[in-house]
C-alpha cells in the first residue's frame, strides 16, 4: 500500500500572505488548477483507490481535478486548525486584513514558549489536539484500506500525520 499526502495546491490567497486557518475556504487560483492538472500526469501511474479530503473547496477541488474518476470521501476533521481567527475578527474587525507577520506579532506572541504545542490558541485549539485527530482518523482510514490512497489536505494535516512517524513531534510544527 502506497499512501500519497498531498497539499491543496495554491489559492488566489496565498500569495497576500494572510493568516488561513478553519474558518476561511478559499478557491484554487488559476496557477493552483494548472499545477493540479501537472500533478494528475504524475500521480496517473499510479492506481489509486480511495481518496480523502479536507473538507475546505481548495482541497476538495483539487482532489477532483488529481482524481476525476474517484468519489472523494471528505472527511471533516482533516481540515487546518482552528486558530480562533474567527472569533477574533469578530471582536476586531478592522484587523480583517491582517497578514501572518502582523497575526503573529499582535495576537500570537503567547506561543513563542516551549509550550506552544500543548496549548491551545485563544479562542481555538492545540496544534497537540489536532495532532491527535487527524492521527485517529488516519489509523481508521489505514485499518480500512488495503490499496493505494491519496489524502489532500491542508498544511497542519499534512503535518500531523508525517510527524506520527518522527520521535520529535514537535519540529514538524516549530524550529525549535
Amino acid at each position: 500500500m502506497k499512501v500519497f499526502l498531498i497539499r491543496h495546491t495554491e489559492t488566489e490567497q496565498s500569495f497576500k500572505n494572510f493568516i488561513v486557518d478553519d474558518s476561511q475556504d478559499f478557491s484554487l487560483s488559476e496557477k493552483g488548477i494548472g499545477t493540479a492538472n501537472k500533478l494528475k500526469f504524475f500521480l496517473d501511474k499510479y492506481k489509486i483507490d480511495n481518496v480523502y479530503s479536507s473538507p475546505h473547496r481548495r482541497a476538495i477541488q483539487t482532489a477532483n481535478l488529481l482524481f476525476p474518476d474517484k468519489e472523494v470521501s471528505v472527511v471533516k476533521n482533516f481540515r487546518e486548525i482552528n486558530k480562533g481567527f474567527d472569533k477574533f475578527l469578530q471582536e476586531n474587525p478592522n484587523l480583517s486584513h491582517m497578514t501572518t507577520q502582523e497575526w503573529e506579532e499582535e495576537y500570537m506572541c503567547k506561543f513563542a514558549d516551549k509550550d506552544r504545542f500543548v496549548k491551545s490558541y485563544p479562542s481555538g485549539e492545540s496544534i497537540y489536539d489536532m495532532y491527535q485527530i487527524v492521527n485517529m482518523i488516519f489509523e481508521k482510514i489505514l485499518e480500512k484500506n488495503q490499496n493505494n490512497l491519496a489524502i489532500i489536505a491542508n498544511n497542519g494535516p499534512i503535518k500531523s500525520i508525517l510527524s506520527k512517524f518522527s520521535k520529535q513531534v514537535e519540529k514538524f510544527y516549530f524550529c525549535i
